[in-house]
């Protein structure tokens, strides 16, 4: 088998079909452990309804349910013919899913220049009686521009059938993928289709960057079917193949709004850290604490490289952070596992916790919620890119 073939054989893995009951919906594909992405016009009736998805591999093996996470979908109208609504498209039309499978193989998404007349490839479930998956090829032939700005891919030479939307769209020559597969130029010829381009993926859900490095650092499986021109040109590209991870960071906060206030404040303040995403893995905040879900946070607890504690009155009043915090202390190992109070709002007799005796920030004690809160703010910030910088050395020795 070639490298091309192997590439291909490993996509149709990563691919799912996504079904609401009994009716199919179309594809989807992995692009982080427990994460697929898809077309939100896909996966529309769902969203609407808030019935649950359920995906199967190309194998027709059920992976189990799916749920929406984010869901991207406007319509951009052709400000020439506004009250046309033929003259009109759906944009991002993304949807990111979440299901409880962290051991799937995931694509390689590439933002990468795609010219006119490259080859190109998908594999998706658009016809029903090939359950497997139908893999077809197409060929670059521009853009379709929405305004000045965003635009589509323009493919040709391919049958794009309806149940592709939301397939990855395969380059050939650079062995990643360039897109997704959005809708066809006509389904019953070879006209070919249209295609969401990766850097508007990344730019709608920018989330993602950091969960695909950290992907691909941990599972190889995708890079090594590459051939070593493809290989090379990535590493030159993009930096692959670095073989340094990113330092993984998680916050732990209470629901009440004065401490999600002053937390945001605090992520405003680190926004040039959080943006080294080859440096920096900050885990956001999408998961409701109180919620079944919490197998996600405490995922992440033991995951991180450093854990921050945003203490307030509301911190100790949560059942889960009380977990969490305990994860956190059992994995408590400087200085690969740091453990950080920060003082966020007053509260009594912190210091008798099982982290009183951890260093806290504000270094003199007093609370980011009292007094000078933006100098605070700086301090903290600067304390934590400090550890990161630490902590990024220490895994590199």
């Amino acid at each position: 088998m070639t490298d091309q073939q192997t590439l291909r054989a490993f996509l149709r893995q990563c691919v799912v079909s996504l079904f609401m009951g009994e009716t199919s919906l179309g594809t989807g594909f992995f692009v982080a452990p427990g994460y697929i992405l898809t077309c939100a016009h896909v996966v529309r009736q769902a969203y609407e309804s808030g019935r649950t998805l359920l995906a199967y591999s190309s194998m027709g093996t059920s992976l189990g349910e799916a749920r929406i996470e984010r869901y991207e979908y406007s319509v951009v109208h052709n400000q020439l013919l506004p009250h046309d609504p033929q003259a009109s498209e759906i944009y991002p039309d993304l949807a990111l899913l979440r299901i409880a499978l962290t051991t799937h193989p995931c694509v390689y998404l590439d933002t990468r220049a795609i010219m006119e007349k490259d080859e190109l490839s998908s594999c998706g479930f658009n016809e029903k009686r090939f359950a497997g998956g139908d893999e077809v090829a197409f060929v670059a032939e521009g853009k379709s521009w929405l305004d000045e700005r965003r635009y589509l891919l323009k493919l040709r030479e391919g049958q794009a059938q309806h149940g592709l939307s939301g397939a990855p769209l395969l380059h050939t020559r650079n062995g990643t993928v360039c897109g997704v597969m959005q809708q066809t130029r006509g389904s019953q010829s070879d006209v070919g289709g249209r295609a969401i381009p990766t850097r508007a993926v990344l730019e709608a859900l920018p989330e993602l960057v950091a969960l695909q490095q950290l992907a691909h650092q941990e599972d190889s499986r995708w890079l090594n079917c590459l051939d070593p021109r493809q290989r090379h040109e990535l590493v030159r590209a993009t930096g692959a193949f670095t073989g340094q991870r990113p330092v993984r960071i998680v916050d732990l906060c209470s629901d009440n709004k004065k401490d999600l206030r002053l937390r945001q404040d605090l992520l405003t303040h680190l926004s040039i850290l959080r943006r080294k995403r080859e440096m920096v893995l900050w885990y956001e905040r999408d998961i409701a604490l109180g919620r079944k879900t919490n197998v996600e946070l405490r995922k992440q607890v033991e995951e991180a490289d450093i854990i921050l504690l945003l203490l307030s009155p509301d911190f100790f009043a949560s059942d889960i952070i009380d977990e969490l915090v305990q994860i956190a202390m059992r994995r408590y190992d400087p200085p690969c596992v740091n453990v950080v109070p920060i003082l966020m709002r007053p509260v009594e007799d912190w210091r008798t916790q099982s982290f009183g005796g951890l260093q806290q920030l504000p270094l003199d004690r007093s609370f980011l919620s009292i007094g000078q809160t933006e100098v605070k703010l700086t301090e903290v910030a600067r304390a934590i890119r400090l550890l990161v910088e630490q902590v990024w050395q220490a895994m590199t020795a």
